[in-house]
């Protein structure tokens, strides 16, 4: 079902939209996070949360979602996924949160991790071209390192999706 969904997504982010529908009717949540040229940096493109969630979480860092990025050095997790271009379990989300955060607001990670519900969750390379362009992190309370390759087969469908949609609106920009 969430195969046909993202095929039928005419521009990337739509993929993104599309993939954290079909999760919500499974009961998770999920964030999405792309690199930079780089590889150094990633960027927030999506977050599965309810909109009062986010902004009281927006508030208390001072920071939109939009803006938000973090070197990849900074977080452990997903240095391991981009670096190795494996998947990774993580039993405690409170601990990556505190490692994303800026400085400043490090002391809020605990207070951030319960608004938003940030259980344990599982983060997949996104790889097109043999290239990892982001991160999809899966969470849940239910997640086990058993979900492993379901979440990265997912992750592999999703930036196969990205990539196609990618192609297309460049194709239809070149037409214009």
């Amino acid at each position: 079902e969430t195969a046909l969904a993202m095929e039928r997504a005419l521009t990337p982010e739509e993929i993104f939209t599309t993939a954290a529908e079909q999760f919500r009717k499974l009961g998770f949540s999920c964030m999405v996070f792309l690199t930079d040229e780089a590889q150094s940096t990633l960027f927030t493109r999506y977050l599965s949360y309810e909109g009062r969630m986010l902004k009281a979480a927006e508030d208390l860092v001072g920071i939109k979602h939009e803006d938000f990025s973090m070197p990849i050095e900074t977080v452990d997790t997903y240095r391991v996924v981009v670096r190795e271009k494996k998947s990774a379990f993580v039993d405690s989300a409170e601990d990556g949160l505190r490692q994303a955060l800026p400085k400043p607001v490090k002391r809020f990670a605990r207070r951030i991790a319960r608004m938003l519900k940030v259980p344990r969750a599982i983060a997949a390379p996104l790889i097109v071209e043999d290239r990892v362009i982001g991160v999809l992190s899966v969470l849940s309370d239910d997640l086990t390192e058993g979900d492993i390759p379901a979440v990265t087969a997912f992750a592999h469908q999703m930036a196969a999706a990205w990539r196609k949609a990618q192609l297309m609106q460049d194709l239809q920009n070149s037409l214009e």
